[in-house]
This record gives structure tokens, sequence and C-alpha cells, in this order.
């Protein structure tokens, strides 16, 4: 009975992570002019929305939005906005088999298998994911958007603007698969 029992748990315990895909930080939500939750498309191509990224420091998390925003913008898309479907046909497979593409994106090598890491990280540098999107201020952080969740984690909001015309262009110019039901435009 122990044995049974034991084989179920192993199971089990490797159907859950050969199903892990990977696990985000943050929240995105579509913003108006006057801040409420609706959406809003800034200049052609852009959709303005804020994210909010959890880190141990307020600096870091400023910094991470802009990947976290790119991120949301192929994977989940923003609710309520111009863009409310994810830029890829298929998020989960779309990143795997284009593994070196986004690594590039995003500077990091979470994308990679752990044989490759160790090639990349020499590579390692900050990502192109920087010419697709900007702070829609001057990247100051509003105190109200900054709340310690506990004593190492900070949630902090940044209001951001990723021009998904620029990063579906190229996505089909690095041939991987996008989403066609955000309109004709491209």
């Amino acid at each position: 009975m122990k044995n049974i029992t034991v084989i179920l748990l192993v199971i089990t315990a490797g159907l859950f992570t050969s199903c892990r895909t990977y696990t985000t930080s943050y929240q995105a939500q579509a913003l108006s002019s006057n801040n409420q939750r609706l959406g809003v498309q800034g200049a052609k191509g852009t959709v303005l929305f804020k994210v909010y990224t959890y880190e141990r420091s307020v600096e870091v998390a400023r910094e991470k939005a802009l990947m976290d925003a790119v991120h949301a913008v192929l994977t989940k898309g923003i609710p309520n906005s111009s863009l409310p479907n994810p830029l890829l046909k298929d998020p989960v497979n779309g990143i795997k088999n284009n593994r070196l593409y986004f690594d590039r994106l995003f500077g990091d090598n979470k994308y990679l298998d752990k044989q490759n890491i160790k090639i990349h990280r020499r590579q390692a540098r900050k990502g192109t994911h920087s010419s697709f999107v900007q702070f829609a201020d001057d990247g100051s952080v509003n105190p109200q958007d900054v709340v310690k969740i506990n004593g190492s984690t900070y949630k902090v909001g940044v209001t951001v603007s990723v021009n998904y015309e620029t990063l579906r262009k190229e996505l089909i110019a690095q041939g991987i698969e996008v989403s066609v039901s955000q309109g004709f435009g491209w």
C-alpha cells in the first residue's frame, strides 16, 4: 500500500512539473485619460496601460515594468483596450518554439532550457524589448502606486505605452505566428 501511495505521489508531482509554463509576477490594466480602467489607444498602433510589477525594490520594479509590459502584450493582451487579445497566436508554444528570439527580446535566460544557459549567460545583454515600450510620463513612480506587500516585496504601478504594431511587424519578420484578431492594420 505504501508503494502505491509513493508511486501515485511521484506521478502526480511529475504531471504538475511537466505542465508548468512561465509564471508572471505582474498585472496589467488598461487606462483612460483620467486613469479609469478603460482602454486607450495613444498614437496609432500603441496601447497605454498601467503595469504592476512585484520586486524587492521600487527602482528594480520600475525598470522591470517595461519588460513586463511587452510580455503582457505578447501573452495576455490588455483587457478593455485596443489590444484585448495576446499578440502571439499561441503564447506558450510561440515562446517555446522561438526561445532564442525571446531571449534576445527580454535579455535574460528564462526561456532557455538548462543545458543552454551557460552558453547564453556570457552573452547576456539588456534586451531589445525597450525599442517597443516607453514610460507614458517622465518615468517617475506615483507614491500612490507603491505598496509594500511584505518585508521585502513591493508592488509598483507604472504607466507605459507599447507600440504593438511595430512589435507585430518584428514578430512577422522573425517568422513567429501572430494573432489576426487585432484587425488588419498591418
